[in-house]
């Protein structure tokens, strides 16, 4: 069970998009992500997270949050289909209905990404998680991969350098 009260009077988000997390206490939450399946597929799993007994009420700062939030337990539940080592390396930012997330250089082992199927899979999974916690009406969270921060140019043929929007076929589990 989720326990969240609409509140921003404990949460800020600063120029550096670093979170003020002072005040606040982690509860348990039901998260959603992505896994790569078989066939190019997503599915769509429910996990035990945490999220903060108060959240944030804007739409890009809630879904930053849960980003944040779920994003690890992706990396670790899928972690065949990640290199090791992979983490976020910033608190993800939404700017103009694009989120940014940095993950780290482990993200582009040399050798892991044999395939382009297999990197998009992982490339959706990450977007379909990140994206799912924003809610404004008649808007999609688009979400662009960074490595520390920088833009790069492929990953196994996948070109990361423009901002993917969340995948609707998927199967639920």
């Amino acid at each position: 069970m989720i326990l969240i009260a609409l509140s921003t009077s404990s949460f800020h988000i600063f120029e550096n998009a670093q979170a003020d997390i002072g005040g606040l206490k982690e509860v348990p939450a039901s998260l959603i992500i992505y896994v790569p399946a078989k066939y190019g597929k997503l599915e769509r799993r429910i996990v035990k997270g945490k999220l903060y007994d108060r959240m944030p009420t804007a739409p890009s700062t809630y879904a930053s949050v849960v980003a944040e939030k779920s994003l690890p337990i992706l990396f670790r539940q899928a972690h065949s289909q990640f290199p090791k080592g992979t983490k976020i390396t910033q608190f993800p930012k939404v700017r103009n209905e694009v989120m940014f997330i940095s993950l780290s250089k482990d993200f582009l082992q040399p050798g892991f990404w044999n395939n382009k199927n297999n990197s998009y899979s992982a490339v959706y999974a990450i977007v379909n998680t990140a994206a799912q916690g924003y809610s404004l009406q008649g808007s999609t969270l688009q979400v662009l991969i960074l490595i520390n921060g920088k833009s790069v140019r492929n990953l196994a043929n996948v070109d990361l350098r423009k901002p993917f929007s969340p995948l609707l076929n998927m199967k639920s589990k």
